[in-house]
Formats: structure tokens, C-alpha cells, sequence
């Protein structure tokens, strides 16, 4: 069973961009390294999404490359279906067995700016939220 997920928005006014990034956060109770990690998305262009890595941005102990090897596939068919992916965050807690995923997202926000003073509202889509919940189900797996 998925956990419930939290939605909220997150305001940014910069210079030119005022933007309610949303905001997406679960814990996905289950299986993980025997040590507490993180791991970072990193994709290479702008436009080309399918050229992605997953790593541990902190190395668990024990357990973190056999993790590492089960979840990179499923989490990167999953984060490429995301667009405008502000920020995605994956820590593992090993005390408390828990996945904590945090993402922030422009799709389903509003922004306005220098060019356009009036807010557009940006598409949050289905291909999008399937994405989202492969990124939960991922975390949902069995241990290897």
C-alpha cells in the first residue's frame, strides 16, 4: 500500500520570477542500506532527460552499491517522466526504516515574471503523476 503523498506550494519571487513551485513529500516505509544515505539526481542537458545518473550523494556504510544497482533503473524510468523537476531528494534512515522523498516541481504551479505579468498556470499532467507514484512504488519493492 503507497503511503498518502503531501502536496503543497512553495513561493520564490527572484528578480524576474515569481513562481509557486509544488511541492511533493511521502515516507515510504520499507527495506534500505544498513546505514543512513542520500541520493542525487543528475541529468546531463536540458533537453536530453534520458541521459540521467542516480548515485549516492552520501554513501551509506553497507549495502549502498547492492541499493544502488536495484533502484537505478526504476528511479530514472520514473524521474524522466517529471518535468521541470526543481529539486529531488531520496534519504534513507536506517533508524528508522524509513525513504523520505522530497521533489519540487514548476508542473502544476503558477508563474509570472518580467514577460508575463499576469500568472500562467503550469500543467501538472498524468504522465507526470505516474512518475511520481514509479518513484514510491520503486522505494515499495521487496529487498533483493
Amino acid at each position: 500500500m503507497r503511503p498518502d503523498l503531501i502536496l503543497s506550494h512553495r513561493p520564490v519571487r527572484r528578480l524576474f520570477l515569481k513562481a509557486n513551485y509544488t511541492r511533493i513529500e511521502c515516507n515510504v516505509p520499507g527495506d534500505g542500506p544498513d546505514s543512513d544515505g542520500e541520493l542525487s539526481f543528475r541529468f546531463l542537458g536540458w533537453f536530453s532527460r534520458q541521459r540521467g545518473s542516480v548515485a549516492w550523494k552520501t554513501q551509506p556504510t553497507s549495502g549502498g552499491d547492492e541499493w544502488l544497482r536495484r533502484l537505478r533503473e526504476p528511479l530514472l524510468d520514473a524521474a524522466r517522466k517529471i518535468e521541470a523537476v526543481q529539486s529531488a531528494r531520496i534519504r534513507w534512515s536506517a533508524k528508522k526504516r524509513v525513504w523520505r522523498v522530497e521533489l519540487e516541481t514548476l508542473s502544476g504551479s503558477m508563474m509570472s515574471g518580467i514577460t508575463a505579468m499576469l500568472p500562467i498556470a503550469v500543467p501538472f499532467d498524468r504522465k507526470e503523476a505516474e512518475g511520481i507514484l514509479a518513484i514510491v512504488d520503486a522505494l515499495l519493492a521487496p529487498a533483493p
